[in-house]
């Protein structure tokens, strides 16, 4: 039917268009008058027209009839259980799970921001429930698709009482007061210390965190349950960090405190500094001027007033250091112990050490020997003094009473239980018929007895030629200093060269050397070599016991210098040139 409108009308206006053309060339009529002629040619020009519009009625057709039809039946009905005053009261989420839950695909809950404080309880329950914007009763039936709405209410925002700039100079309990009355609920105040006093112009900063984040100035409001902190910030306390540096060198030096104050040193001078610190660790960073040795750090940890000394030198052209003390003047806590004595006052016998440590308040001391004397001469003798594995401890500074104290003494090697008597005494040999080693003596030894007193090795062996090498050690700071040169075919010893540095003590200095001296000889040679060094040590002298000669000298600073069969290995030297 839809088609045969189009095919009706284009049927008549060809019927036309014949008659039209006929009357024009007068075949079967007469001569028409020309009003026919014109109500042809409009009524051609309709039908056109209609014919042209009646194609569009099978589309309007279609879409209000059989298509329509068609969408109708392929609607879902859901009938809802209850109206939706029903649902007010009770809370969103559990409504929205049971309509949802029903079938309906477009569930929606929006909150509305109504509530004044005093009506919190009413918190997250359903104002309105809609669907397609109309309210329904109970058992409709509702199209799936339908635009549910669930309406909430929710606190009202409630505008911010000041700006975090105009908080930030008010004293903070007012803020609080302001943020109470303006209606928030949840209003804490806090006081940290954590201001530098000297960069505050007023003696408080107030801030204010409004939940998790810090209020802004572009904040205007919030919910009235939101947490309000509000925040008293106050100086911290510094305290008194006073530094001295002797500086024995020729060149200057920068100390700088926290990577940026900065402090100088005059070549050969010494100065006292003071800085503050707040409670914490502080880093100090000493740099020479002429940038020849890398900068020492040192981290000094604040928790009150401290004194503390450096002295630097130079020494067979190295810059070394040393701690004269740290003194910390702070409260002590329970169980705390303030040194009264640092380590260059452990020397002596060691009975007296230990006394003096229990009297300080220590309760975990050891004491055990080392049998490394050729005599008794230097029983009972210190040989090495550790709190918490620390031999560099000074006055001043503060241990727990609990961290145990090692002390190590010297005993003759007879003293040993183990003890095995050494086989009779040969007479000097040499290897490749010249070579002037020194018989029982091995690198192995010597470098053990060098690690009693802190040294390792600094550098990898050097080769000085004819089989031999030389081997140096040093300890951490530089301080007391070995050399040695041995056979490389049976690691005897040839000669030696023992340096201390006038920053280490005076028992320091004679008690490393008196060590080393008697193992940098022959073992046959050992308590007469060692007597000696112990009587001269100190002084400019020089002797020959047995094949080799000894000597004890001065350095530039009256620090202590040995040499052990140095003239012997000279004059070899000479002998193969």
């Amino acid at each position: 039917m839809h088609k045969g409108f189009p095919i009706l009308f284009s049927c008549i206006l060809i019927f036309g268009l014949i008659v039209a053309l006929f009357m024009h060339k007068q075949l079967f009529f007469k001569q028409p008058h020309n009003f026919y002629k014109y109500l042809i040619a409009f009524g051609s020009f309709a039908l056109i027209v209609v014919t042209i519009w009646s194609f569009t009625w099978n589309v309007f057709s279609k879409g209000n009839g059989t298509q329509a039809s068609e969408q109708v039946a392929k609607v879902t009905y859901i009938k809802i259980p209850a109206s939706s005053d029903s649902y007010i009261g009770r809370m969103y989420e559990d409504v929205y799970s049971e309509i949802a839950g029903l079938g309906f695909v477009n569930v929606r809950a929006e909150g509305v921001k109504d509530l004044e404080i005093s009506e919190k309880t009413k918190e997250k329950t359903v104002s309105s429930v809609t669907s397609n914007s109309k309210s329904f009763v109970a058992e409709e039936e509702i199209p799936k698709d339908s635009i549910i709405v669930i309406k909430y209410h929710t606190l009202a925002d409630i505008t911010v009482p000041v700006s975090s700039s105009e908080a930030r100079t008010m004293d903070y309990e007012k803020v609080a007061e302001l943020f109470k009355t303006a209606g928030f609920s949840n209003v804490v105040t806090t006081t940290v210390q954590d201001e530098d006093p000297d960069e505050m112009t007023e003696g408080f900063v107030t801030t204010v965190i409004m939940g998790t984040r810090a209020l802004l100035d572009t904040d205007l409001s919030f919910p009235a349950d939101t947490k309000v902190e509000i925040v008293n910030h106050t100086a911290y306390e510094k305290y008194p960090v006073n530094l001295h540096i002797d500086n024995n060198c020729s060149v200057g030096m920068k100390i700088m405190f926290n990577s940026k104050d900065e402090s100088t040193v005059e070549p050969a001078s010494k100065k006292d500094i003071e800085y503050k610190n707040k409670k914490g660790d502080l880093n100090i960073t000493i740099m020479l001027d002429d940038n020849s040795v890398k900068p020492i750090e040192k981290k000094i940890a604040i928790d009150g007033p401290v004194n503390i000394a450096y002295a630097f030198e130079k020494v067979d052209s190295k810059y070394h250091y040393r701690k004269l003390y740290e003194e910390h003047n702070r409260e002590l806590f329970a169980g705390e112990i303030r040194l009264s004595i640092g380590i260059s006052d452990c020397g002596g016998d060691y009975n007296t050490i230990v006394e003096e440590f229990r009297r300080l308040g220590f309760k975990n001391i050891s004491a055990s020997p080392v049998y490394d004397q050729e005599d008794s001469s230097h029983d009972n003798t210190i040989a090495s003094v550790k709190i918490k594995d620390n031999s560099e401890f000074y006055k001043g500074e503060i241990y727990k009473e609990s961290d145990p104290v090692t002390i190590i003494y010297h005993m003759a090697k007879t003293s040993d239980p183990n003890y095995i008597p050494p086989q009779q005494k040969t007479d000097p040999v040499t290897v490749n018929n010249s070579m002037p080693v020194m018989e029982g003596t091995s690198v192995d030894i010597v470098v053990k007895k060098a690690k009693e007193y802190g040294l390792s090795q600094v550098l990898s062996d050097e080769d000085f030629g004819y089989g031999t090498k030389q081997k140096s050690l040093s300890d951490s700071s530089g301080v007391l200093n070995l050399r040695i040169i041995y056979s490389t075919k049976t690691n005897e010893i040839l000669c030696a060269n023992v340096t201390t540095s006038f920053l280490a003590s005076d028992s320091q200095q004679k008690g490393f050397i008196i060590g080393m001296a008697s193992v940098l000889c022959p073992s046959s040679d050992s308590k007469e070599v060692t007597d000696w060094v112990v009587t001269n040590v100190g002084m400019k002298k020089s002797t020959t016991i047995g094949e080799f000669v000894y000597e004890v000298s001065l350095g530039p600073k009256n620090n202590a210098v040995y040499y052990a069969g140095v003239d012997n290995y000279e004059d070899w030297i000479s002998s193969k040139e």
